[in-house]
């Protein structure tokens, strides 16, 4: 998620254990600790563009390297201690204190990340499948408000009672993200079946910044059916677009398997859970199914080009920025679009 979640919920965690005295050097230390992961962001290359994808919430998301994290934070806290004046920045925190709140900060993390729709290498290194439970958007104005409130309640009262509300709210708020996103599959279910299809795998995720429109695909045939529910108390489906199933081999039979072209198309399809089609309207672009303009479209966020003539060289991201359709989205989140079915 953003990093203000991240860092509030890595303040929340510490702030619900720690003692009144003790409170506010909790949520500091916890909230830089819950935003240490996404350092990971500084693993870039100029000539390979795919080596962020690979490792932005990698091996620093995992559960594995949880106590190295928080290790490292706790290392660090305690040298900025030293520099500065030991007694208003550290007060009578022993290391295994320290330790305690750059471990809880940093452990929320990649579970929350793991609830986003993006993909955490959280069972690192086990497994190398990058874990999206699709229960809430990677930005969330509800989830990440609330959760302030009462941080920030906590953090200036010295009560730790304020934060377990907020986290109890947060709990209930991802659980409900679980409920709406099996709703929103059984609908794409059932429009699957009224077209008569038998999808060979299926998902849904929500959209940007709530858990009641909800982004469907299916597929079906070699063929992605890209469609909407809307879950609030009924349920009602918005029908789609459908696009041809992306598939290298077939697509570009000639390229070498060992060329860097085909290493990074391969490291693409990884990424994205192999919801991969070629884009509409640009040749040779290979896009993320997953993420789309409108959650009904195949017109996705981010792709990247291919350069069959040149397997050699690395791939290149792909510009197919089209303009955030604002009006049509908030249209669709509040039911004024045609619906197909009840």
């Amino acid at each position: 998620m953003d990093p203000l979640s991240q860092g509030l919920l890595g303040a929340a965690v510490p702030q619900s254990i720690a003692s009144s005295k003790k409170i506010k050097k909790a949520a500091i230390i916890g909230a830089l600790s819950g935003m240490a992961p996404d350092m990971d962001v500084v693993i870039q290359s100029a000539t390979n563009p795919m080596l962020g994808f690979i490792y932005h919430r990698h091996f620093t998301h995992s559960l594995f390297f949880i106590p190295f994290g928080a290790l490292i934070c706790a290392l660090l806290f305690k040298f900025i201690f030293k520099i500065f004046n030991k007694n208003k920045l550290e007060g009578k925190l022993t290391f295994k204190e320290v330790y305690a709140f750059s471990f809880l900060g940093y452990a929320t993390h990649g579970l929350l990340d793991s609830c986003t729709s993006y993909g955490t290498m959280l069972f690192w290194p086990f497994s190398n499948t990058r874990v999206a439970w699709n229960t809430i958007s990677i930005i969330d104005p509800i989830f990440t408000g609330i959760l302030l409130i009462f941080v920030m309640l906590s953090y200036f009262l010295k009560n730790k009672h304020w934060v377990r509300i907020g986290l109890t709210f947060c709990l209930l708020y991802i659980a409900f993200g679980f409920l709406q996103r099996d709703r929103a599959k059984a609908v794409a279910v059932k429009q699957a079946i009224v077209r008569g299809h038998n999808p060979v795998r299926l998902t849904a995720k929500p959209t940007l910044g709530n858990l009641f429109l909800w982004k469907t695909i299916y597929e079906h045939n070699n063929k992605y059916y890209v469609d909407a529910a809307r879950v609030i108390v009924g349920e009602e489906f918005i029908k789609g677009e459908s696009i041809s199933k992306f598939n290298l081999e077939d697509s570009y039979p000639l390229m070498s398997k060992s060329s860097k072209q085909y290493k990074d198309i391969k490291h693409f399809l990884w990424f994205s859970d192999n919801w991969v089609s070629f884009d509409k309207h640009q040749k040779d672009v290979v896009v993320d199914m997953r993420y789309s303009i409108l959650p009904n479209t195949a017109n996705a966020l981010w792709g990247i080009q291919i350069s069959p003539d040149k397997e050699d060289s690395h791939i290149s991201f792909a510009d197919i920025s089209r303009g955030f359709k604002r009006t049509e989205f908030i249209d669709m989140l509040f039911g004024k679009t045609n619906k197909s079915s009840k």
